[in-house]
């Protein structure tokens, strides 16, 4: 109740300060990072300070139970995307994110230890975004690696504000990060697999 008449007292007062695209980055980041302790939460997409407007009054007046978040399903896609810039995508999410950047810190240590003449240096490159010419990031095994370790990381995002899904499901690659969310086997080993795969 109290974010969204602050949202619309925001959206009422005139917006001569910055560009209107500036300001709703600025209201996503707040309430993805100042209010990520919540226990109930909504989201919806816009794409501008109208649609956030048009879309306030019916999410202000709904009604919101606790029993929602039981109902929620994660679904880790395949390998139908490629990570374009990893360095700049996981050291972006890092700065934002500590909990992402723990969990990068930790997958790329493990592939280090068990691939040292495939992943030296990939902590660095993923996290600080320091460019390395002697890693393969576009080789299809390190992509499908990247990816992996992105699903694992968001998720451990969403778990550490309180997300807990009743179920996971994955397509294809995204089937391994299921599979490792619902316990059926270590972070080594997904690694690991995926790897190898």
């Amino acid at each position: 109740e109290q974010i969204c008449h602050r949202l619309k007292t925001l959206l009422s007062h005139d917006r001569t300060i910055g560009s209107p695209s500036l300001l709703l980055q600025n209201i996503a980041y707040t309430l993805l990072i100042g209010r990520r302790f919540l226990p109930l939460r909504t989201t919806k997409v816009v794409q501008s300070l109208s649609q956030l407007n048009e879309w306030l009054p019916s999410a202000c007046n709904s009604s919101i139970t606790a029993n929602t978040r039981d109902n929620m399903c994660t679904i880790f896609s395949g390998q139908g995307y490629a990570i374009e810039s990893p360095s700049c995508m996981f050291s972006s999410l890092a700065k934002l994110l500590p909990e992402f950047g723990n969990v990068v810190k930790k997958c790329c240590d493990i592939l280090e230890m068990a691939y040292p003449e495939h992943f030296t240096d990939l902590a660095e490159v993923l996290i600080q975004g320091t460019p390395m010419a002697h890693l393969q990031l576009d080789c299809i095994r390190i992509q499908h690696v990247l990816i992996v370790i992105y699903q694992v990381a968001i998720f451990s995002v969403l778990e550490s504000s309180g997300y807990t899904p009743a179920c996971v499901m994955g397509h294809s690659l995204g089937e391994y990060t299921a599979a490792y969310v619902a316990g059926l086997f270590s972070l080594e080993n997904l690694l690991t697999i995926v790897f190898n795969r």
